[in-house]
């Protein structure tokens, strides 16, 4: 019986820090094998595992050979899903109808051979249990065609078996591998009734009788001696012997009759080559060559798929080597599956059958509250984020997190999205992802906070950002900083007032107001704020006006003089992504548990489209509006600031200087899906005029023409997805490596 965890978090921390029990989480390095780790369950690739096995199943059907192409970062899941199909055919009883044999990974040219593969697919089917099934299945198949015959061929069976074991062996073949474990000798009665109906078979031609004979006496206590080196390629078994290519492309072809012989012509092989990028490492150009020989090969023969896996950085190798017509001959036969990162939501599905595995061991059921508790959802989507979308990653820090966990003895909940990025946050600098881009303005536009309060807080977190900066040498022309100042005879109060004044360019003092307006519901800037501009250029009480705000603001629709218009900077909404930079400054000290630096302040404002260096060189070049000697704001001007001004005073000269700014590159994991389908288009429709181009032509293209750092395989993986989905629109075909501009 479960016990119910509705009283709270105390038993979970109990059985979470519990050093008796296993992590919940697998320990790294974790990683998918299917000959010693095999997945419990996958999450995420119902369309993949459909049109998969139904490629395989046609290939039982339709003699044509089938290539499959799997791609996919590292960690991705490629194992994962060939694994779990092999578990689908198992389970649904089909793995003797279709044998998915999976080779041990091929690094060298000579393993590329005819020869090399058949001696590998004899071990694999040795390894996964299915030649010994083949062999009872074979067995049982070949009594059953003696009794329906009948006559000597029926009594010649029954010299050796009795009746009884001769209606077991026929009705299941499971039977006979029972006999032959009790006694293996039962095997050598079985070739001696093959070898006395040698011409019976041949009269049928049902199947290689030598092939057949050697399979048998492999597993023999008598001959298994030499037949089993003999089926393997290593030697030869009474007149068996595999000696070349073609000898091995006719035993695969023996193999592949024989299952179809047994499941009444309903039968194919599934070959599986997995990491197929392990070609890079060693000769590859030899590799690429000698694996497009043997598939070449491996097209000569009838009701097989070969499914060839490998990341992305693998095709693209293969496709670089193997140019023109070689490379078009894979692209036209291969069903291409390129996968792509799982969904949040299937991620925190896996963490949740992990936690749930976890919790059942210990006879325990948390409230569907708890379920995936100490993290939740937004925490999971957050490192799934952090991490590139890399699985393995989240998983390992997951184990991590509990081991740090059960020293300290304490349990830290990871519950909402601030615990998540205090501490799981992957990356060192302030660029935000797309992800804690949208969760920061979500988290601004509660609906429970009203507007005015909204626009506050963001006033309050640029206020003492510029405070930061007016605290460093480096902008030591920021004199002076205030948040609402009442200023004249209408006390109008510009959101943020900051005074630059004197400094190495600056001609006389400048006063800045900025208005910061952010709101949820309405669809534009109200009348009154924008009177507040006017009434403040107008009363010559600032210099300059920047509007900072996430609604439309249109001046023009309100009387401003020509001559002041000048005056007036930004009045544009901002994007997406800079009104999450805005939200970073309200957050920034809860978030990171610091004051940010000046570098990290100059960031942030660049993201947001405010760069102070480049505002300063403009408020320079306009006429000053505001009288220096009738300021209403007492400002406490700094010794040194005071002296260099009177000093450009008297000599009326400017000593202009090279401006630094911070150059703040763009970077992939910034956009937006519809920035990023807008960028690919472009590339693709000016490439279109050729045959085809290389899916690593954007990677190229990107960061030189439009200035957009690809920092990760991630990046990559994203270029490739939205690049595959966009050219497919136009109708062109896409390969592992390739858009083909022939259209479909």
């Amino acid at each position: 019986m479960f016990k119910n965890a509705s009283s709270g978090t105390r038993n979970l921390n109990s059985l979470l820090l519990d050093t008796k029990k296993p992590n919940p989480f697998p320990s790294p390095p974790i990683r998918s094998d299917f000959f010693n780790s095999q997945p419990d369950f996958i999450f995420g690739r119902d369309y993949e595992i459909s049109e998969i096995l139904k490629i395989i199943r046609r290939s039982a059907i339709n003699p044509d050979p089938n290539l499959i192409e799997i791609t996919g970062k590292q960690g991705i899941g490629k194992t994962t899903l060939t694994c779990w199909i092999f578990k689908m055919l198992e389970k649904s009883n089909e793995i003797n109808k279709y044998p998915m044999i999976f080779l041990d990974t091929i690094s060298h040219a000579e393993d590329f051979g005819v020869k090399a593969l058949y001696k590998q697919i004899i071990v694999g089917m040795q390894k996964e249990n299915l030649l010994n099934n083949l062999i009872f299945s074979s067995i049982s198949q070949f009594f059953a065609v003696l009794k329906k015959v009948g006559g000597s061929h029926f009594n010649n069976l029954q010299k050796r078996f009795s009746h009884n074991d001769i209606a077991m062996f026929i009705s299941n073949s499971e039977n006979i591998k029972i006999k032959y474990e009790k006694d293996p000798k039962t095997i050598d009665f079985c070739c001696e009734v093959l070898e006395s109906e040698f011409l019976f078979i041949q009269k049928l031609n049902f199947f290689n009788f030598q092939f057949m004979y050697t399979l048998w006496n492999s597993i023999s206590p008598t001959h298994g001696l030499s037949a089993d080196p003999a089926l393997k390629g290593s030697g030869s078994f009474q007149n068996y012997h595999i000696e070349s290519n073609n000898d091995a492309l006719t035993a695969l072809k023996d193999i592949i009759g024989l299952y179809r012989w047994i499941n009444n012509n309903d039968a194919c092989l599934v070959i599986v080559i997995d990491h197929m990028e392990a070609c890079i490492n060693y000769e590859k150009k030899k590799n690429f060559h000698s694996l497009f020989s043997l598939l070449l090969s491996m097209r000569q023969l009838e009701n097989i798929t070969i499914i060839l896996s490998g990341t992305l950085d693998g095709f693209d190798a293969m496709t670089q080597i193997l140019e023109g017509d070689s490379i078009k001959q894979i692209d036209n036969w291969a069903s291409l599956f390129q996968l792509d990162s799982l969904s949040n939501e299937n991620v925190v599905d896996i963490i949740q059958r992990y936690l749930s595995n976890y919790w059942r061991s210990s006879n325990y059921l948390p409230t569907n509250e708890l379920m995936l508790y100490p993290f939740c959802k937004k925490s999971i989507s957050y490192l799934y984020d952090a991490t590139q979308k890399d699985l393995r990653e989240v998983l390992k820090d997951f184990y991590i997190k509990i081991e740090t966990y059960r020293i300290s003895q304490r349990v830290q909940p990871i519950l909402t999205y601030f615990d998540a990025f205090k501490h799981l946050r992957k990356r060192q600098d302030v660029v935000l992802t797309e992800l804690e881009q949208r969760n920061l303005t979500d988290m601004l536009f509660d609906p429970k906070i009203q507007d005015k309060n909204r626009s506050t807080f963001v006033e309050m977190g640029i206020y003492e950002f510029f405070l930061i900066l007016m605290n460093s040498k480096k902008y030591s022309y920021i004199s002076d900083v205030k948040h609402e100042p009442p200023i004249g005879k209408h006390g109008e109060k510009p959101d943020i007032f900051v005074e630059f004044f004197g400094g190495d360019i600056l001609k006389s003092t400048k006063k800045i107001a900025f208005e910061v307006k952010i709101f949820r519901v309405s669809n534009e800037i109200p009348k009154k704020d924008i009177k507040k501009t006017h009434v403040l250029l107008q009363d010559k009480k600032v210099d300059y006006v920047w509007w900072i705000t996430n609604k439309p603001l249109s001046i023009e629709k309100y009387s401003l003089p020509e001559n002041l218009k000048q005056h007036l900077g930004n009045t544009k909404a901002l994007t997406r992504s800079e009104l999450a930079y805005a939200c970073y400054t309200v957050y920034f000290k809860d978030l990171h548990g610091y004051v940010p630096s000046l570098e990290e302040v100059e960031t942030i404002f660049s993201k947001m489209g405010l760069n102070l260096e480049e505002l300063y060189k403009v408020v320079d070049d306009i006429e000053p509006l505001s009288i220096r000697s009738t300021l209403e704001i007492p400002v406490k001007k700094p010794q040194e600031i005071l002296d260099k001004w009177e000093k450009e005073i008297k000599s009326k000269e400017t000593n202009k200087v090279p401006i630094t700014t911070t150059k703040i590159s763009n970077k992939i994991v910034e956009k937006t899906r519809e920035e990023l389908e807008s960028i690919l288009l472009e590339i693709i429709n000016l490439k279109s005029n050729g045959t085809s181009m290389r899916i690593t032509t954007f990677f190229k293209e990107i960061p030189q023409k439009y200035k957009i750092e690809i920092e990760s395989e991630e990046d990559k993986e994203r270029i490739r997805r939205y690049a595959s989905e966009v050219a497919k629109k136009q109708g062109y075909r896409v390969t592992a490596a390739s858009i083909m501009f022939n259209k479909l």
